[in-house]
């Protein structure tokens, strides 16, 4: 019985230490943008940078953006996740050489008026070209 205690005492305080780790050091590797949207945006990731274009409509405002880790200068795949948004918001851009690395999303807001926006944009580190499961 006291085995048992010390055991489940054990995994309780490594689950803990590893929430206590900031994501990039457990292993997430991506980055993270929300912002209010009026027709087309597209977010650029290179490197540690996140860049937001405006290609059609009123400037995006309330733009924030993080980045987990450096997109690297390598080919690897990248996919959304958590998306939300009444639109569209996709993947228009695989980093590669021909591109310096550089992942891009588009945002289409097909209504009038601007609204809130958000994606987590995913990448693996490792390996030439990670792919998703499932792909």
């Amino acid at each position: 019985m006291i085995r048992q205690w010390k055991i489940g005492m054990a995994l309780i305080a490594a689950g803990c230490a590893v929430a206590a780790v900031p994501a990039n050091a457990q292993g997430r590797h991506g980055a993270s943008w929300s912002g209010d949207v009026d027709d087309v945006v597209i977010v650029y990731v290179h490197g540690d940078r996140v860049r937001t274009e405006t290609v059609s409509g009123r400037s995006p405002s309330n733009v924030s953006s993080d980045v987990f880790g450096r997109l690297p200068n390598r080919p690897v795949r990248v996919w959304l996740s958590d998306e939300d948004g009444r639109g569209r918001v996709r993947v228009i851009q695989q980093p590669g050489p021909d591109n310096d690395f550089t992942a891009a999303v588009r945002i289409h807001d097909p209504q009038s008026g601007k609204s809130h926006y958000h994606f987590d944009l995913n990448w693996e580190r490792g390996g030439p070209i990670m792919r998703r499961p499932g792909f």
